[in-house]
């Protein structure tokens, strides 16, 4: 965690001033001002404008659901880090004084020994709360970060190892239908090789919402999907008696196509 140790949310009752003055007596020694009253106040407000689910992974996940990409953890990451800087270091400070005048008075001997009880508790009290808020590191954070980064190495290797495959493929039937441009070869050769690279480009916009991005774009991908499924899904097919010169003509425009596909991976 982000947090070591037991986050109290939200503010506990028995630090606030109400909790203190219950515990005070209407005699002239409990009129004593040890100035916890106002430390509590002021402890109260700057804790409660803390929110722990900015600080905690686990927590801002329960809230608004799994951070799967690398760049949704850090931008998580950074705003725990600002949120730690701007609310929590000054919620930390206010405890502290809380707690300092909880110290002092838990030792006043003018006060009940019913009310300096109750300041020794609440001293108690804010040194876990402090303990808690000081332990606050982007840890979980950087775990989650490591994991995705291994996943993105990962994936995009094994993705282009099958890129260069389907690529080779493509250029290949190419090479292989200008020697033998009949429909017939055509049409068998390109279904084969345009299923290979749709099988690639069809998968990267799924992947980059899954949290896999192998940093080309979405988009382009699409496009390049769409002239390409037709050719491997047979609804392209050259009719089995044109001329060489139509097959020729398809073959370049398979060409074009893998073109574009070599241009938007590389």
């Amino acid at each position: 965690m982000a947090l070591t140790g037991v986050i109290v949310d939200p503010y506990p009752t028995a630090l606030t001033v109400v909790s203190w003055k219950a515990a005070k007596t209407a005699g002239i020694r409990d009129k004593w001002n040890t100035e916890l009253g106002a430390a509590l106040l002021a402890a109260e407000a700057a804790y409660n404008k803390i929110k722990f689910e900015q600080l905690d992974i686990q927590r801002l996940e329960a809230s608004k659901g799994k951070l799967v990409t690398i760049p949704d953890v850090q931008a998580a990451r950074t705003g725990a880090l600002q949120h730690n800087k701007i609310v929590v270091k000054p919620a930390i400070k206010a405890l502290e004084t809380a707690k300092s005048k909880a110290g002092v008075a838990r030792l006043n001997p003018v006060i009940t020994p019913g009310a300096r009880t109750k300041a020794g508790q609440m001293s108690n009290f804010l040194v876990t709360l402090l303990a808690t808020l000081k332990s606050f590191s982007t840890s979980d954070y950087d775990v989650r970060l490591a994991d995705l980064q291994r996943k993105y190495k990962a994936t995009h290797a094994t993705f282009a190892a099958n890129m260069k495959i389907a690529m080779s493929d493509a250029r290949e039937f190419i090479v292989d239908a200008r020697q033998t441009p009949t429909p017939k070869f055509y049409n068998s050769g390109v279904e084969r090789a345009a299923r290979g690279l749709t099988q690639m480009v069809g998968q990267v916009d799924r992947m980059k919402k899954s949290g896999l991005d192998v940093g080309k774009p979405a988009p382009w991908a699409n496009t390049l999907f769409d002239q390409l499924d037709p050719r491997a899904n047979g609804k392209a097919d050259l009719p089995l008696k044109v001329k060489t010169a139509a097959v020729l003509l398809a073959i370049q425009e398979f060409e074009d196509i893998v073109d574009d596909v070599d241009e938007w991976w590389n």
